[in-house]
Order: C-alpha cells, then sequence, then structure tokens
C-alpha cells in the first residue's frame, strides 16, 4: 500500500543488490507515480538484474511513466536511451512516437535499433513512420498526398 513506498525507496536506493531488485518490482506494484524519479535514476544502473526490474516496474506504472522515459532518450548513456526506448515500445503510448522516430537517428546503433523495434512493437502509424524513415521519406505523412 502507499505507506510501503517510502520504505521502498529508501531500500531502491540504499539496499545490497537483491533487496534492491526487489524494492523495484514492490515500487512497480504500488503503481505509485511518486517511485518514478527513484526508478529512472535506477535506469542507468550498471545491475543487469536491477535494470530489469526497473524496467517491469516503469511498465508497470505504465502512462506516467511515458514522458520521464522519453527524456530519457537523451541520456548522455547510450544504454539508458536504448532501455528507455523498449520499455517505450512496450508500453505503447503513442506519445512516445515522435521522440522515438528521433532516436532513430542516435549516434548509437543499439539505441537506433531500440527505437526502430518499439515503434514496429506500437504497429500502426508508428509502424508507417518507421518504415517512411526507413525508405528516406517523411514521416507522419509527409509523402501521403503525394500517393507514395
Amino acid at each position: 500500500g502507499p505507506d510501503a513506498v517510502g520504505p521502498l525507496l529508501d531500500l531502491l536506493g540504499n539496499g545490497d543488490p537483491r533487496a534492491r531488485q526487489a524494492a523495484a518490482a514492490a515500487l512497480g506494484w504500488t503503481r505509485d507515480p511518486a517511485a518514478i524519479g527513484p526508478l529512472m535514476a535506477a535506469l542507468g544502473e550498471e545491475d543487469p538484474a536491477l535494470q530489469e526490474a526497473v524496467a517491469t516496474a516503469l511498465e508497470s506504472l505504465g502512462p506516467d511513466a511515458v514522458e520521464p522515459l522519453m527524456g530519457s532518450l537523451s541520456h548522455p548513456r547510450a544504454g539508458v536511451r536504448e532501455r528507455a526506448a523498449g520499455i517505450l515500445g512496450r508500453l505503447g503510448d503513442p506519445r512516445a512516437v515522435p521522440a522515438l522516430r528521433d532516436a532513430l537517428s542516435d549516434p548509437d546503433q543499439a539505441v537506433r535499433h531500440a527505437a526502430g523495434e518499439a515503434l514496429a512493437a506500437m504497429g500502426g502509424d508508428a509502424l508507417e513512420d518507421l518504415f517512411r524513415t526507413a525508405a528516406g521519406g517523411s514521416p507522419a505523412g509527409g509523402d501521403r498526398d503525394q500517393g507514395l
């Protein structure tokens, strides 16, 4: 419940690796938006198990996590950008499409790949934009009026 969020946040920031993983998972279960900032900070950690727990928690937080994740697409570390793109793809929120489309130009190949997979997973207009961008056309209907 809500009373658990504070202690879980403390544990996420100061616990041993397994405790941090458990705290991240539990924060996702609370679905409390107050967890988003600390979870976003933990997204940059090197521990793969913690990264996975954080990603799952952010997915559980759903739409509230979209804006912070979009902001992480410009993080200085490519690994954070890559993970953010993957989570955004699993969330499938259309608000992320422009940011993911921009990430297709990221200097890091893994980030570009994750952004492409995210757009493909979203389907619909996002997938059409991905194809248009890959073909060198304009996304979001830029060539549509010309019958392309």
